[in-house]
């Protein structure tokens, strides 16, 4: 079983749509088949007569963000959500599911801090990943959360940023290096304690 252009087109527009609407009207909870549906599309868990369907990485990317939005609005969804939205932040996972991943996990940092913040370690092992783009999402990811006090620079935080400072990549290398410019300098009373 394949799903063709079109299908794969009106699915990502419906999962768009649909996070939208959860987002900016008081719909409340959404139904808990619905939530099945966006988490199964997320994790590519999708059958069709008992066989496993292998769906675009695009279309799961729309569905965790999608899957992301019902937990800002649901936060017992939040609460049962991060666990499993971690479980595919691995690096087995395909560029736009990480990425969306730790797009959902900073909004969800922001909303419901104590929830995320042992997974912390995790959203900064995208700090090395194979993707320079994932690299750098990560880096501003964090670098934002970091900027507002959601986590704290600290543990894995601090040998990941600095390891991220001979990025292979330049662009990724010269933000992580603005971010200790104009954040993380400025926060520390003694740098080279803080390192040791």
């Amino acid at each position: 079983f394949a799903i063709g252009g079109e299908a794969v087109d009106r699915i990502k527009e419906a999962l768009f749509a649909m996070g939208e609407i959860v987002l900016q009207t008081s719909v409340g909870k959404v139904s808990n088949q619905f939530v099945t549906s966006v988490q199964t599309i997320a994790t590519n868990t999708v059958m069709f007569q008992g066989t496993p369907v292998k769906l675009p990485e695009d279309v799961r990317g729309y569905a965790v963000i999608c899957w992301g939005k019902m937990c800002l609005r649901d936060d017992q969804l939040a609460k049962k959500s991060v666990e499993p939205l971690v479980l595919h932040l691995n690096d087995g996972e395909c560029f736009s599911v990480r990425n969306n991943i730790l797009l959902v996990l900073a909004d969800l940092c922001v909303m419901y801090t104590s929830l995320v913040d042992r997974f912390v370690p995790m959203m900064t092992n995208c700090l090395n990943s194979e993707y320079e783009l994932l690299r750098k999402h990560a880096a501003m990811v964090l670098s934002h959360l970091l900027s507002e006090d959601f986590i704290k620079f600290r543990g894995s935080i601090q040998h990941r940023f600095i390891y991220a400072l001979s990025d292979p990549a330049l662009y990724v290398r010269e933000f992580v290096e603005a971010v200790f410019e104009r954040v993380l300098l400025h926060r520390i009373a003694a740098p080279a304690v803080c390192f040791v």
